[in-house]
């Protein structure tokens, strides 16, 4: 029962977390000569909120346009935004009249309720923020705690300097090009991942009447949140790879059929493996942490990745095994930050995937997962031989295991997924008995 009443902890508190308010603290619009207008908006969210509006805005960006254009009688325009604020662009936001500067009347309790529901948080919070016009002559209008402004006329001061239009970087502060929110979006899956997984964690964890049980929930939310870093990830890999145009090169052969450049890659990569679960373990510069990861995680983790390019090229697949730069530093990240590794320092690209039938991508997305099993049960094997052997094999047997589950779910971008969409029951040969055979371990 209390098991039962944990789980449904976590079930309600990752359904909830999303479901807050927004406050706004500030707005601060700058007027120029013309009568177009930059718009700060400033407000207050928690870590978990942020990642959510930074996840979803590129998606919503349109509709809370609309809707705030709406709010304010003028049509913004997103020009950036930051985990604490969005800077908008208002053509034409004061009809000008000689020297006489006419503002709409704004409603920004409307605003923030539209965008609350756009952001998919349950209320709007404070809507009474401290608002600053400063007009071309830098005449500046104070209205605190308003939820409503007036609109008004304001007539340039005689004889005063009219200063040239605004910059967002310079008097916004604000970098982000609101452009950009859709690669960075799975950055802040990740984060959303990781927050919501470990606190739940520690709830379920506090309602478990026994030590057992709450080992059992951390095992069990520790299994999701690294679930949730791989679909994030995944999909990072390939927006970067379509947005960068990275594309698979035939090199020379020399060893297996990879390149020299490959296996330089796998080299880098599990060094770098080695490296990221020092800094997530906090045992910087221990020999052995560096020495068991190097060889349990970075070489298997790249035989998985090479499976795949080797089964590419015997189906004609144009693919390549990478070093992945930006892989390499979600890894050092996550581990410094949250101490779990998450990505991966090499992928493997196809570049004519879109060429191949559902059967050649389905072989070649279960050759990975066929090969970390393989791997699985070879470190299982050093167990029994206790000491140094048994440390390598329950860290490779674990690690590679893991990585056949992860790999054979059915959810995009994972191997799973083609390989279902080739054959249900190819897919369900090998996921569930290696989905039951993990829970065994676990459940134990």
């Amino acid at each position: 029962m209390r098991r039962a009443a944990g789980l449904l902890i976590i079930f309600l508190l990752a359904t909830a977390l999303p479901a807050s308010a927004i406050d706004l603290d500030t707005v601060r619009i700058v007027i120029d000569g013309e009568g177009n207008a930059l718009m700060k908006v400033s407000f207050s969210i928690n870590p978990l909120e942020t990642s959510a509006v930074v996840t979803n805005y590129h998606n919503i960006r349109q509709t809370v346009e609309d809707r705030f254009s709406e709010a304010i009688g003028k049509e913004a325009e997103t020009e950036c935004i930051s985990p604490t604020s969005v800077v908008y662009s208002i053509d034409h936001f004061a009809d000008v009249s000689g020297a006489t500067y006419s503002t709409p009347g704004m409603n920004f309790e409307k605003s923030l309720a539209t965008a609350g529901t756009a952001y998919a948080l349950a209320s709007a919070g404070n809507a009474e923020p401290d608002t600053v016009i400063v007009y071309p002559d830098n005449t500046t209008v104070f209205y605190p705690d308003a939820g409503a402004i007036p609109a008004q006329d304001y007539t340039l001061q005689p004889g005063g300097e009219t200063r040239p239009p605004p910059d967002v970087d310079s008097t916004m502060q604000c970098t982000t090009a609101a452009d950009l929110i859709e690669f960075k979006k799975p950055f802040a899956a990740v984060a959303v991942g990781i927050a919501v997984a470990a606190i739940a964690g520690n709830m379920a964890a506090a309602a478990s009447a026994t030590a057992s049980e709450s080992l059992l929930m951390g095992k069990i939310v520790a299994f999701f949140q690294k679930l949730f870093g791989n679909i994030a990830t995944g999909r990072l890999s390939i927006e970067d790879v379509k947005r960068r145009r990275i594309a698979a090169v035939q090199r020379n052969e020399i060893v297996f059929g990879f390149s020299a450049i490959e296996i330089l890659a796998g080299v880098i990569g599990a060094a770098i493996f080695g490296v990221a679960f020092m800094v997530a373990k906090g045992k910087l510069f221990d020999a052995d942490t560096f020495a068991i990861f190097f060889i349990v995680s970075g070489i298997g983790v790249a035989v998985h990745e090479m499976a795949h390019r080797y089964v590419a090229a015997r189906y004609q697949g144009i693919s390549e095994f990478k070093f992945w730069d930006l892989g390499s530093v979600i890894m050092l990240a996550t581990g410094g930050l949250f101490g779990l590794v998450f990505a991966k320092p090499y992928r493997t690209v196809i570049s004519n995937s879109a060429a191949l039938d559902k059967k050649a991508l389905g072989i070649i997305m279960l050759a990975g997962p066929i090969i970390s099993v393989v791997l699985a049960l070879a470190f299982l094997a050093l167990i029994p031989l206790g000491g140094l052997p048994a440390t390598v094999g329950e860290a490779g047997f674990s690690v590679n295991l893991l990585s056949a589950v992860y790999g054979m779910m059915p959810f995009i971008p994972m191997d799973g997924d083609k390989v279902r969409k080739w054959s249900l029951w190819a897919w369900l040969a090998v996921f569930v008995p290696v989905l039951v055979f993990y829970f065994l371990i676990l459940f134990k």
